[in-house]
């Protein structure tokens, strides 16, 4: 793993790396290679920036979706719940107690939707 740390480590395994690191170090024309690594590393940068915020967004939306169903699931409980009140088959305090919410929580729903 040297040759990959070391400025003056050579491998016949990495020649290239070992040419890279030469030149960058001794070689004039190791500013054009670092000038050309730098295009590619902000090239490279770019791309994988617009990649993670796709892939954000996409959790996002997933989130979203999600999150959004928990609600209508819950306001559909709580509206089925205000019917049942409003028709006499069930009490406010039943209603408050299946909603998981307190019987003035629940009276005020009533009093808004009803």
């Amino acid at each position: 793993m040297g040759v990959f740390t070391k400025d003056d480590c050579y491998s016949e395994n990495f020649p290239v790396t070992s040419k890279m690191k030469y030149d960058f170090k001794y070689v004039k024309e190791g500013n054009k290679m670092t000038d050309a690594m730098k295009e590619l590393y902000d090239i490279f940068k770019e791309e994988s920036k617009d990649k993670w915020i796709k892939e954000g967004k996409k959790e996002g939306r997933r989130e979203g979706i999600k999150e959004g169903r928990k609600e209508g699931i819950k306001e559909g409980v709580i509206n089925t719940l205000l019917i049942l009140v409003k028709d006499g088959i069930i009490s406010v305090e039943d209603a408050a107690k299946r909603a998981n919410l307190s019987v003035s929580k629940l009276q005020k729903y009533l009093n808004e939707k009803m």
